[in-house]
């Protein structure tokens, strides 16, 4: 039996990574398409719009249409024309989006990013100051390459809600989980970001309904998808209509 500590959830970090690659179905694991994407016809300055991170920003689990990506990007196009390129890589954790993602994001100096990080992290036991290095310089970046850029980070969902995982483990995830969100949440914070705490918001809605989740009881389905990006667009709203600092022109 593990006890549930920081010694627990270092010892259950090859436990839950063996069981998520072997126990129950799988679903298709593809990237998503990298090529530019344009919604809305409306008059206005173009917003660049870039997505990073994992898998729940790539849109494992359901359509790439129904995804976090083009839901926000479809939402943001009410306001403006946006340009969306997603850069996100399943498996990704806070390191590979500095390493592997963020050069290319700089270059396109985008007005608005979106970043779902901290799941990989939190399973494969990732230190949290090398969280919070990370996160840092992902934002300070992507800011310095545009003034008043919008950087939104939503953390780890509550993996304490993921069916796919059993329990003990489930728990120590669940601390983990926490763990890796609270060096995300004062690494935003410091370097001008935004946190959206996804796993704090929705949660419960995931730990109640099993059909938030797709056929591999990890990744979200179309329906938990549309939940998670409704948060996010409302997120997205009250910045844009509420802090004066920021700006997409």
């Amino acid at each position: 039996m593990l006890a549930l500590g920081v010694g627990a959830g270092a010892a259950a970090v090859f436990p839950v990574q063996a069981l998520l690659a072997l126990r129950g179905p799988q679903v298709e694991d593809r990237p998503p398409p990298r090529r530019p994407m344009r919604f809305g016809t409306g008059g206005g300055e173009l917003l660049d719009l870039v997505v990073l991170g994992d898998s729940a920003a790539s849109g494992v689990g359901g359509p790439y249409e129904s995804g976090v990506a083009v839901t926000v990007a479809r939402h943001l196009s009410l306001r403006q024309p946006v340009r969306l390129v997603n850069l996100a890589v399943s498996g990704a954790r806070t390191a590979d989006v500095r390493d592997g993602q963020l050069e290319e994001a700089v270059r396109l100096r985008p007005h608005v990013v979106v970043m779902s990080i901290g799941a990989n992290d939190a399973t494969h036991g990732t230190r949290q100051r090398d969280v919070e290095a990370g996160i840092e310089t992902i934002v300070s970046s992507l800011r310095e390459a545009r003034d008043g850029c919008i950087v939104v980070c939503t953390g780890s969902p509550a993996l304490s809600a993921v069916p796919r995982i059993p329990e003990p483990l489930r728990t120590v995830a669940g601390l983990q989980c926490r763990r890796v969100n609270r060096a995300i949440a004062g690494a935003m914070e410091g370097a001008g970001g935004f946190y959206l705490s996804i796993a704090e918001i929705c949660g419960p809605a995931f730990a109640a309904d099993r059909g938030m989740f797709c056929d591999d009881g990890f990744h979200p389905s179309p329906t938990g998808y549309a939940h998670a990006s409704a948060v996010i667009c409302g997120f997205l709203d009250h910045i844009l209509e509420h802090d004066s600092t920021v700006s997409v022109r």
